[in-house]
């Protein structure tokens, strides 16, 4: 008899496994790729994605967020998507409101980090979209990003597996490996 935990991780894991695998697949043709496409898979799904996500299957999910991750997959690059937002802006700013461009990037790296001088303002409505829109980004996307990046590399997986324990494992893979092509060719 199954406990209720266990049956809810069975109804989450066999549709995500049919999802990559193929529901009709038979278990002697799950090869080695098969399995490294799963395990790649499911490395990069989200917690909760069908909840957080219901319109994507888990595979669309765990690209969807594997494409985040390397997009931000460091210090340098989030300082580099940083810096051309705070230039772009700085552009647009120039443009709208007629200002040397010195001056406008000036105000978007005040703005940015919401210092904001107050020598150089938008006087007009596209130029005050600018700003807001500078300014929330920053605050809600690139500041959460390098804060999120700078703690992972902080944070121990206690989940990780040591390289004693990925021996064993292997260790185990190869004797049921073993086990099942002696039944297969016990039964040829």
């Amino acid at each position: 008899m199954r406990g209720d935990k266990v049956r809810m991780i069975y109804n989450s894991a066999i549709p995500i496994i049919g999802e990559v695998l193929g529901m009709d697949m038979p278990l002697r043709s799950i090869d080695r790729e098969a399995c490294r496409r799963l395990m790649d898979m499911l490395r990069w799904l989200p917690t909760n994605s069908k909840k957080r996500f219901p319109k994507m299957t888990a595979v669309q999910a765990s690209e969807m967020a594997n494409l985040l991750r390397r997009a931000t997959n460091s210090l340098f690059e989030l300082i580099a998507i940083y810096c051309a937002m705070v230039v772009a802006a700085g552009w647009l700013f120039s443009v709208l409101e007629h200002r040397a461009l010195n001056d406008s990037i000036w105000w978007a790296f005040a703005t940015a980090t919401t210092v904001g001088y107050g020598d150089v303002a938008p006087a007009t409505l596209p130029g005050r979209i600018v700003a807001v829109a500078l300014t929330h980004l920053v605050l809600f996307l690139v500041i959460p990003l390098i804060v999120v990046r700078l703690t992972s590399q902080v944070i121990e997986n206690e989940h990780e597996f040591t390289h004693d324990e990925q021996e064993a494992l292997k260790a185990s893979l190869a004797r049921i490996e073993a086990a099942l092509a002696k039944s297969s060719a016990g039964r040829d």
